[in-house]
């Protein structure tokens, strides 16, 4: 079973805040390494590397050590793919070249290090590289004498990637290059063809599980990029503090997602559950943040619980098994929407356990107020059986006023008037009588809302 899915975390925009600040393929990546269930132990180590990475130097060399592996990655495809045994040994080599940093064989340092220098010392000759790409004739007059280079492949890599005007794949360029420097001097190339016997047999294996480690790596240092764009923008975050009890507790909680509307003060908000509150309604007027208090709780919960940081004070939660979120969806007004969102809900509450936390957003609007009330009515009183933690935001009163001995009510809160909001849920006290004047107020019948359309003739 996953912790979640890849369309909760577009739901919660984790995925739109990601594509923004990292670009759509590493959000895609993240997502996906988001949604796996995690051991108590997985947890603890993601939670010791990220501590790692607040370290620059550790960065640095974590950084390092995947540029490495990139590399070596790419010769890896290319000797793998490479059909022409003619440069198989060259490319061999220098797939061996980047796996260097990764091994604690003396005897093959070495060798590595013994072809190093054969390149260092010697000096190549002014001379003309032709390539075949696409039936097309190239020149490429290089001189090779540059000593800042070791790697003489690498120089003419990164010379041919200046020549806009030339289009060069990686098997030309090592096929010519072999070419040009072996009729300057063999000498370099005998020791790598020597080397390619010598080891050809027994490397791989080690390299490919060298190799194994770029995902996990590539998540990490990506999940890095992502907490510096918000130290840019001041927001703290937290590791969650894990606990054996039945409960989730979150400080100063923060809809980061409202980074991509531009939005600078991100108002905070405390969530609580527990066995005497498992489930809660959230009610208020629109606009007054109900949405997003719902997202700032799946990203607390989502990214604490896969041991990475939380966009929140501080958070102390209990081993979830999943996390499951309800929001309209288009593809709901395509099918028909009532029939489509009945159909998810049943499905949801099948899925869900005494150990999920669910969220739900304005479920059943586009059906009249009781029959929305009675559908409600059933999934909630499936999850309240289950037993599992949630949340169900709704302006259907009817509803509220229902189950009101069974579910605490969160209220969004203004002040003032329309336009002056503070954006805080707290828990309403009261329910019941209560709320009337809410009710009088969503179909404009309380006196201010009278007031203003007949005026003096109240």
């Amino acid at each position: 079973m996953n912790f979640a899915d890849v369309q909760t975390i577009k739901e919660i925009k984790l995925m739109n805040l990601f594509e923004k600040l990292l670009g759509r393929g590493t959000a895609k990546f993240l997502a996906e390494n988001l949604i796996n269930q995690l051991t108590d132990e997985q947890i603890k180590e993601r939670q010791e590397m990220f501590k790692k990475l607040e370290d620059k130097e550790v960065y640095a060399s974590y950084q390092e050590r995947y540029e490495h592996l990139c590399i070596m990655e790419k010769e890896y495809e290319i000797y793998i793919d490479k059909q022409n045994p003619m440069y198989s040994a060259l490319i061999f080599f220098q797939m061996a070249n980047q796996y260097y940093y990764f091994t604690d064989n003396t005897e093959l340092k070495a060798d590595i290090e013994n072809i190093r220098t054969m390149y260092n010392k010697r000096k190549f000759f002014s001379c003309n590289l032709f390539s075949k790409y696409d039936n097309t004739r190239y020149s490429v007059d290089l001189k090779v004498i540059d000593e800042e280079y070791i790697d003489p492949l690498q120089q003419l890599f990164d010379h041919l990637q200046l020549r806009d005007d030339t289009k060069f794949d990686d098997y030309r360029i090592y096929g010519s290059l072999y070419d040009m420097v072996s009729a300057t001097d063999t000498r370099p190339y005998a020791e790598i063809n020597a080397f390619y016997e010598k080891y050809r047999n027994q490397l791989l294996p080690y390299v490919e599980d060298v190799l194994k480690e770029i995902p996990e790596l590539k998540f990490y240092l990506e999940m890095k990029r992502f907490y510096n764009a918000l130290d840019e923008r001041n927001i703290p975050y937290s590791l969650a503090e894990f606990t054996d009890e039945k409960s989730i507790t979150v400080k100063g909680a923060r809809d980061i997602t409202l980074i991509t509307s531009n939005v600078e003060n991100i108002i905070t908000n405390d969530f609580y559950f527990n066995t005497e509150k498992p489930f809660w309604f959230i009610t208020g007027a629109n606009g007054g943040g109900k949405t997003s208090f719902l997202r700032s709780v799946g990203l607390c919960v989502l990214l604490g619980s896969q041991g990475c940081y939380m966009p929140a004070k501080s958070g102390t939660i209990m081993r979830l098994e999943q996390l499951i979120t309800f929001f309209p969806m288009e593809s709901d007004l395509d099918r028909g929407r009532f029939n489509s969102e009945k159909e998810r809900l049943a499905q949801m509450s099948e899925k869900a356990t005494t150990d999920s936390l669910v969220l739900m957003n304005e479920v059943f609007t586009s059906t009249d107020e009781m029959t929305a009330m009675r559908e409600s009515q059933v999934v909630l009183e499936q999850m309240l059986e289950k037993k599992c933690f949630g949340v169900f935001v709704t302006h259907n009163f009817p509803l509220i006023e229902s189950m009101q001995d069974k579910m605490p009510v969160l209220e969004a809160i203004t002040e003032g008037d329309e336009h002056n909001r503070l954006f805080k849920i707290v828990e309403k006290k009261q329910v019941g009588s209560s709320f009337a004047t809410d009710i009088l107020r969503k179909y404009e019948l309380d006196f201010d809302s009278l007031k203003r359309k007949y005026g003096d003739a109240l």
